[in-house]
């Protein structure tokens, strides 16, 4: 799951929800409009954090990711030799953070390449 389908999924119920309502297409059209202009903005915002880690003079700004990446991998490999039993949704965190750390890293690369 990348951090686009991430923020879909967040609206998800919401567009459901305008499908379900009882009024005109052309104010459902509206709702519709007015909930991908949300998510766009949010988007936005998002790339504005990852580009701002990116150009971070602080180590701990930069490397969170690895060593979260590192943390959920050690987990699940514990999970996997049977030392300990790890939940469901800590599967479901490292899916979610491995997309969102592909693009992260995606941005640092074109942000260092855009600095220098």
């Amino acid at each position: 799951m990348n951090v686009l389908s991430l923020i879909g999924s967040i609206f998800k119920p919401a567009v459901e929800l305008i499908d379900n309502l009882h009024v005109s297409d052309e104010e459902r059209g509206k709702l519709k409009n007015e909930l991908a202009k949300i998510q766009s903005e949010m988007h936005k915002e998002s790339i504005k954090l990852m580009t701002a880690e990116a150009n971070s003079t602080y180590m701990l700004t930069s490397i969170w990711r690895p060593i979260c990446a590192l943390v959920l991998f050690a987990l699940i490999l514990l999970d996997g030799f049977g030392v300990i039993s790890a939940p469901v949704q800590v599967y479901e965190l490292a899916q979610v953070f491995l997309g969102a750390y592909a693009g992260g890293r995606s941005l640092e690369k074109i942000a260092k390449a855009v600095k220098s």
